[in-house]
């Protein structure tokens, strides 16, 4: 699990800097209730997008988000946590001063998690990240959740 944050995300939490690098969050969650899906229950997907910009004279590397737990709006308590895993394993690592990469991770799709939950569902997330040795802990803005039929 990721902790919580200390003060609960705004907006402006879209966009974070940690050690002159910018990182922009967008979160997007869905569950799928196309009745296609060969799963009993509907799953639970999520897909986050970071746009990392190097602003300092250090290379940054190793960039991984590795965990991601949602917590509902308003609240320190935690929903759910995820292993992340890239859309494209072969995504640079390493950054160098000046430039700017994109990142997409998902959930991990061979585990299916399927909760119930109200249309009106929003959501911030906690992400552990891992550049140059250290964990970092991130926020997202509040999202809903967007239902597939």
């Amino acid at each position: 699990m990721v902790t919580p944050p200390e003060k609960l995300p705004t907006i402006a939490d879209t966009l974070q800097i940690v050690e002159k690098v910018s990182l922009k969050i967008d979160l997007y969650l869905w569950q799928n209730f196309m009745p296609t899906v060969p799963e009993s229950k509907p799953p639970f997907y999520l897909s986050l997008q970071v746009e990392v910009k190097n602003r300092s004279q250090d290379k940054v590397v190793g960039f991984k988000p590795t965990l991601l737990t949602l917590f509902p709006e308003g609240s320190k308590t935690p929903f759910h946590t995820f292993k992340l895993v890239s859309e494209d394993p072969q995504a640079a690592v390493q950054i160098d001063p000046g430039r700017v990469e994109y990142f997409t991770y998902t959930n991990d799709r061979s585990k299916v998690f399927s909760p119930e939950l109200r249309k009106d569902a929003r959501f911030y997330a906690r992400i552990l990240v891992v550049w140059n040795g250290k964990e970092k802990n991130l926020s997202s803005a509040v999202v809903g959740v967007e239902f597939t039929y």
